[in-house]
């Protein structure tokens, strides 16, 4: 949710129960009933992700909402959507860029924000928009483990609000490789738009999987096979290299 957004028409318009509770993904919301703060899981390949999808000028409430949740789920690779987060400069929003220093001076900046989040070694991205770039910004700065986490701002409201080329962004994630690749589209003309804002950056990931092996016999119901699981997570999944008897 954004600042254009009023909270009880965003509400309305995706109400709780069809776009929250009611899907499989949904992890859990700050305000039960409303969607303003949100966070979901993906599970990809090999991987768990949390992703947080946090509206305006999130408070210090919702933030330690947000780190509760991270305490509770240290094994997934968390992703944090904020609406507004950076600036075009790749500078983090201080309160004189959001113009809240004498209005609202209990909400966290761009920089409180980064604070909260930098602590947990298994945040591997962070993303927001609200301020205006006709190119994809990126920033990096290292977590609490000393690990490069990239900051990005996506915003071309005010050139698509003109141009109408439907832009997006797509992110390619790999099972074996810490590297994605960032391509903005338009679904207008079907094309990449600009040459610079096809990049590459780098998501760290808490672990790669190191597995332990066991191996079983066909049964009449089963076919042969091997359990692989993971040293690190636990995480196991079975390869079947025969079918059943």
């Amino acid at each position: 949710m954004g600042n254009h957004d009023d909270s009880a028409g965003f509400n309305s318009t995706y109400d709780y129960a069809t776009y929250g509770s009611g899907r499989s993904w949904f992890g859990g919301s700050y305000q039960s009933g409303k969607l303003d703060h949100t966070y979901w899981f993906v599970d990809a390949g090999d991987r768990d992700y949390l992703v947080f999808s946090l509206g305006w000028m999130p408070t210090v409430s919702v933030l330690s909402w947000a780190e509760g949740i991270l305490q509770q789920h240290p094994d997934k690779h968390v992703i944090v959507t904020v609406h507004a987060y950076m600036n075009s400069n790749g500078a983090l929003l201080s309160k004189a860029d959001f113009g809240i220093a004498g209005l609202f001076p209990q909400i966290p900046d761009g920089q409180q924000i980064w604070d909260t989040f930098k602590k947990y070694e298994n945040v591997v991205l962070m993303m927001s928009g609200h301020v205006h770039s006709e190119d994809i910004v990126s920033y990096v700065d290292q977590n609490a483990a000393n690990k490069d986490v990239a900051s990005l701002l996506l915003d071309r409201q005010n050139d698509d609000t003109e141009q109408k080329l439907g832009t997006l962004a797509i992110f390619t994630f790999h099972e074996d490789s810490d590297t994605v690749e960032v391509n903005w589209y338009s679904t207008k003309y079907d094309a990449f738009y600009r040459e610079k804002n096809q990049l590459t950056i780098t998501v760290p990931h808490t672990h790669k999987c190191e597995y332990e092996t066991e191996t079983f016999e066909a049964t009449c119901t089963e076919g042969a096979g091997t359990i692989y699981t993971c040293t690190l997570c636990g995480k196991s999944h079975v390869e079947y290299e025969s079918e059943a008897l």
